[in-house]
């Protein structure tokens, strides 16, 4: 109880350290293996030469959250799903890991995501995904939202959920889709994303509230709000 616990990914590694609420406080930290972190490039989106940049923050872990003993949390990847892509697209490394007897922690989720939606999407698009903000409900499901872009789509806010003690993650849901391109005549640099919000629901433990970016009809990145209940 009271224990402070700082994520981080380095060398393809997982890192946790632990801070106990003492005077002076003790620190002890655990590294996982958790290989082919990979940087992240820039992504066209639609109407515009200028890029999204889901990349600006490495493979820091955007957000986590603990819930009980159970630590969640999701970091921007980079894959290369199909042979016909020229490089790696930008996607989300989801891990779960079980913390109860810390320092001997184990990793029961290490999934990366991306590439499109099979129902949704264009079969020959690859989409970007990116700034992943995710959530651990009291039932134990995880819930994701995250951006997305591609040369079909303007940037768009899009979530999905793991319900707990089924194999895999759901397809995704459009949120909010986006209204118009971010145009740019002159630039030569990615506009750069840092926003993913997530929070538990106060009053009802089964439901997480997500905040994240989506272009607007002004031609500029806004924040959409939602809660979400598996």
């Amino acid at each position: 109880e009271d224990w402070g616990l700082v994520l981080a990914t380095q060398n393809n590694k997982i890192a946790i350290t632990a801070i106990q609420p003492a005077d002076p406080p003790n620190m002890f930290s655990v590294a996982l293996d958790m290989p082919n972190q990979t940087g992240v490039p820039a992504w066209p989106m639609k109407g515009s030469t200028l890029q999204v940049n889901y990349g600006n923050v490495g493979n820091e872990p955007i957000s986590g959250m603990l819930v009980g003993s159970k630590l969640i949390a999701a970091f921007n990847d980079c894959r290369v799903w199909e042979s016909s892509q020229s490089s790696c697209s930008p996607s989300i490394h989801i891990v779960e890991m079980e913390t109860a007897a810390f320092p001997a922690v184990s990793i029961i989720k290490d999934r990366v995501i991306g590439l499109r939606n099979v129902f949704d999407d264009n079969p020959k698009t690859v989409f970007g995904y990116g700034m992943p903000g995710i959530g651990l409900t009291g039932s134990g499901d995880v819930v994701l939202g995250y951006s997305r872009t591609s040369a079909d789509i303007f940037p768009e806010m899009r979530a999905s959920v793991w319900k707990k003690g089924e194999p895999d993650i759901w397809p995704s849901r459009l949120v909010r889709k986006g209204d118009a391109t971010i145009p740019c005549s002159t630039c030569t640099s990615p506009i750069r994303t840092d926003t993913a919000g997530v929070s538990s629901d106060p009053a009802d433990s089964n439901s997480i509230w997500l905040a994240h970016l989506y272009a607007d009809s002004n031609g500029r990145f806004a924040i959409w709000v939602a809660k979400v209940t598996p």
